[in-house]
């Protein structure tokens, strides 16, 4: 009996480390659009970011959010996808938009202190007449895990 529970509690424990990472997204408004955006909250997850992915489905974006606001930077490298990206500030204003260019090591830097980073397909703020000085509205659940980090 004992030698069985030692099989299953394995072979759970197997499946669980076995399950693809799903990702937290949160459904983000600006200007009556929506966007849902797949978190980057920690180091490693900024740090990988959108790299060796080879698509981003329709009306989906990554956020990258910090502890405070700073001056953000960010580059193409690993990423094949061209992207758009907006840096926002702590109260959910976007300070600017830019396009970034697939494996670019050219750095592309906020022109002042930003929380958040959010990249979606290229063109995706034009497309949607998003620009610089329109607000992001964050989910409460979104407001209210950052807040508990």
């Amino acid at each position: 009996m004992r030698k069985q529970f030692c099989f299953i509690l394995l072979g759970i424990i197997l499946l669980l480390r076995c399950q693809p990472d799903t990702p937290i997204t949160y459904k983000l408004a600006v200007n009556g659009k929506y966007i849902q955006a797949e978190l980057a909250d920690n180091e490693q997850a900024r740090a990988r970011g959108l790299q060796y992915r080879t698509s981003l489905a329709p009306d989906h974006s990554m956020l990258f959010t910090y502890p405070e606001e700073k001056m953000l930077r960010f580059w193409m490298k690993d990423t094949s996808i061209p992207l758009s990206i907006a840096f926002i500030k702590s109260d959910g204003v976007i300070l600017e938009i830019y396009n970034m260019e697939p494996f670019s090591l050219e750095s592309i830097h906020s022109t002042g202190p930003a929380q958040y980073a959010l990249e979606t397909a290229r063109g995706w703020f034009k497309e949607n007449q998003v620009q610089a000085g329109d607000k992001v509205i964050f989910p409460s659940s979104l407001e209210d895990y950052l807040r508990t980090r």
